[in-house]
């Protein structure tokens, strides 16, 4: 994936981080993970809208990440604007990505991510 030289590590950075809290959880808001030392940080991430568990209360620290996950957590942990104001309509995750669905729940973090520049592939399979 080919990124602007801006954004690079951010990314880059942004990633660990998000593998390294993928490993990781909060005994406050995930009971999967009771003695895991980062539950404060993934709290307050948690608290910040970045992260999010699987449901039901978990975190599933030994799950796998989607490539859908991944872009999410970017979006989020860097705070991007979706502005579409120079649009002449809201744009459609399927207009940029061939295996994106418009309706599927990442979407919007797929056009936005694109809109700022992050060059993901046009074929990139969110799952």
């Amino acid at each position: 994936m080919m990124i602007r030289r801006g954004l690079k590590p951010i990314l880059i950075l942004m990633l660990i981080l998000s593998l390294c809290f993928t490993a990781a959880g909060s005994a406050f808001a995930f009971d999967d993970i009771l003695d895991d030392e980062e539950r404060e940080a993934i709290e307050i991430l948690r608290q910040r809208g970045i992260l999010h568990g699987v449901g039901d209360g978990k975190f599933a620290p030994r799950g796998k990440m989607s490539v859908g996950t991944a872009v999410s957590l970017i979006v989020r942990g860097m705070d991007l604007d979706p502005d579409y104001s120079r649009l002449p309509q809201e744009p459609k995750a399927s207009d940029y990505f061939t295996k994106v669905h418009d309706r599927a729940w990442y979407a919007k973090a797929f056009i936005i991510a694109h809109h700022n520049g992050l060059d993901i592939p046009r074929d990139i399979d969110p799952e």
